[in-house]
């Protein structure tokens, strides 16, 4: 008798538990959702900025080319200008994977992390290629001389068969693979809203 008198309580505390968790948990998918989305779109903008960057040789080249008398830009002014218009894309990407650390953990980041080292190296290759000592310009070793093949690789994209290209496209394809399923969630989750709390 005593017991059946606590059951009216007893369910009320059951469904306010139930009720706050349903909450939460429609806070932090509504969140992560955002994170997600907000994710893909930077990492869509980055890897345009770093062909866009690549592309500097080609587009110097075909300015070149409409007006043979000139005046024709640097190439080194280009594609340090270009480096330059990139750079509030590449901080906003850095400032997205610590987002995807908190809710996804350090393995679902890694993409994010390879499509940010493209970005430096690109850098490194610019102040390498331009800004090498003159020594170095005037009478280069086989190994610097090497170094500088290196760098223009890296630096200009190098038409069909560009390494970095399809390196850089094979990241961003990961990171769509990695988290579209974020944005389409599993009917499942319709039904069973735990399922998957991890993922």
């Amino acid at each position: 008798m005593m017991f059946q008198a606590f059951l009216p309580y007893l369910g009320a505390v059951l469904t306010t538990v139930i009720g706050l968790g349903m909450w939460q948990y429609q806070l932090i998918s509504k969140r992560r959702y955002e994170v997600v989305e907000h994710a893909l779109t930077i990492a869509g903008e980055a890897t345009h900025a770093l062909h866009y960057i690549r592309q500097a040789e080609a587009g110097v080249r075909t300015l070149t080319q409409m007006n043979p008398q000139g005046p024709h830009p640097e190439l080194w002014l280009t594609s340090q200008s270009r480096i330059q218009e990139s750079a509030l894309t590449f901080q906003e990407l850095d400032a997205v994977a610590k987002s995807i650390t908190m809710h996804f953990g350090e393995d679902a980041v890694q993409s994010f992390i390879e499509l940010s080292a493209f970005y430096t190296k690109i850098g490194e290759a610019q102040t390498g290629l331009y800004f090498r000592s003159d020594p170095g310009k005037v009478y280069p070793t086989d190994e610097q001389t090497e170094q500088l093949g290196m760098w223009k690789k890296i630096l200009n994209a190098q038409g069909q068969d560009d390494t970095m290209t399809r390196e850089i496209n094979e990241t961003e394809k990961r990171i769509k693979a990695g988290f579209t399923k974020y944005l389409r969630p599993s009917l499942w989750r319709l039904f069973v809203p735990f399922w998957g709390w991890k993922n």
